[in-house]
């Protein structure tokens, strides 16, 4: 009599699950390198749309001064804080502090550094801030812009 294969052996089973297990950790390995790359690119849109409300400003105090912004003007711009700028502050925005310490500020979330006059953001996969400031820094023609900080 021919006995009849009921079912996978233990070794079929153990090799299934090995190559699941690679499967799944590539994928989490790709996850993470997207949800980085998702990061990085909302917060250079961010960064984006407070360099154009920064633009709409510089022009609104052009035109009142008939095309010339003078030394108050820039000394004012430089020491803003560009979210003021917007309509709407960014979703994960948590206000301005005085050198604020990692625990105050989430990871994930923009904060304004009163101390050092800094636009910060601390990214949700840890690390150091990256920190922005408005300043003449890099502009040829005068004009104010908002640049990265150097750590």
């Amino acid at each position: 009599m021919k006995r009849r294969a009921q079912g996978f052996s233990l070794f079929e089973l153990m090799v299934a699950c090995v190559i699941f297990a690679v499967l799944a950790g590539l994928l989490l390995q790709r996850l993470s390198f997207y949800q980085e790359e998702a990061e990085r690119a909302d917060v250079e849109q961010t960064v984006g749309t407070m360099r154009a409300a920064l633009a709409m400003r510089q022009a609104a105090l052009a035109v009142r001064a008939q095309g010339r912004m003078g030394a108050d003007e820039r000394a004012a711009l430089a020491g803003a804080n560009p979210v003021a700028w917007l309509n709407a502050p960014p979703r994960q925005y948590a206000g301005e502090y005085y050198a604020p310490g990692l625990d105050l500020v989430r990871p994930g979330w923009w904060y304004f550094d009163r101390s050092d006059r800094t636009l910060a953001y601390r990214p949700a996969g840890g690390g150091a801030s990256i920190k922005f400031r408005v300043g003449a820094e890099g502009a040829t023609d005068g004009r104010m812009v908002i640049a990265r900080v150097a750590d």
